[in-house]
């Protein structure tokens, strides 16, 4: 409501983050955490200016830190995003000055999220390559975060994929390839690899630094 001031919203939003999430609780999925966030992503919106005026930056601070905690509680990426994003432009419209920069930091957030959570390319082109049968369009086959691939058949009728797999004495590190697969062994030395990337960056296939491999 309008009349709380600011100290009084952490309190209540501080009980109903351990009222939501108890002690053991991961991640949880409720209607009841929804409605609560929406409603908190309201007063945020609505009522920053004056809980600056009132009560100080600290305790506003305080107030997205706790929310910040219950929104991570939500399962699919797309409600986190929908909260932040209200919030972030409602400050960056803001008149006081305070406001604009918590919008210009959550701002920044969003950003990576972005570039974190994209949703995989449905289809990747492949020019330029020096075996002319990898050349072409590959089509999103799996979509999986964990074991993304692009596959096209050539001209000659071989299937070619591109996917990650993690190598040998590498830790958790995970190098891309285009190859054709052995179909009863995949992703084994039983593949025929055209190209790898051994330094990715991101979730994605990169755009240059492959190199050839070698078969033999």
């Amino acid at each position: 409501k309008t009349g709380l001031g600011g100290a009084t919203i952490k309190v209540f939003v501080h009980a109903l983050t351990d009222a939501v999430l108890p002690a053991e609780a991961e991640v949880v999925d409720r209607p009841v955490a929804q409605e609560i966030i929406t409603r908190i992503g309201r007063v945020l919106r609505e009522h920053s200016e004056s809980i600056i005026k009132t009560d100080g930056v600290d305790v506003l601070n305080d107030l997205l830190k706790m929310t910040r905690k219950l929104i991570a509680s939500l399962e699919g990426n797309g409600a986190r995003f929908r909260f932040w994003l209200n919030t972030t432009l409602a400050f960056l419209r803001a008149g006081s000055v305070p406001l604009k920069l918590f919008g210009w930091e959550y701002l920044g957030e969003l950003i990576r999220f972005i570039k974190t959570n994209r949703p995989p390319p449905s289809q990747l082109a492949v020019v330029g390559a020096g075996a002319s049968a990898v050349n072409g369009l590959y089509q999103l086959t799996s979509g999986d975060p964990d074991n993304l691939q692009w596959t096209k058949t050539s001209e000659e009728g071989l299937t070619l994929t591109i996917f990650q797999c993690s190598i040998e004495g590498q830790g958790n590190r995970k190098w891309w390839y285009i190859s054709h697969a052995d179909e009863s062994s995949p992703g084994t030395e039983q593949d025929i690899d055209y190209y790898k990337h051994e330094k990715p960056r991101g979730k994605h296939p990169p755009r240059l630094g492959w190199e050839g491999c070698d078969n033999e």
